[in-house]
């Protein structure tokens, strides 16, 4: 996805501080990039999950 300011006929030099069309964009991204955060905070807690369950697992004495 690019930038809405990419081949903007309006874009002029720093025009990211005033333009509605980049701000909104910016947003986006930025709850793209917490939704991302989120999903790695919750994938890894469950792979350290796991990996803590199969450690435990293995010293259990066999019937």
């Amino acid at each position: 996805m690019n930038a809405p300011c990419y081949k903007c006929p309006d874009r002029h030099y720093k025009c990211h501080g005033n333009c509605e069309k980049y701000a909104e964009y910016t947003a986006y991204r930025a709850r793209i990039r917490e939704e991302q955060r989120q999903q790695t905070a919750i994938n890894e807690h469950i792979d350290g999950s796991m990996q803590r369950f199969s450690k435990g697992r293995n010293h259990l004495p066999r019937k």
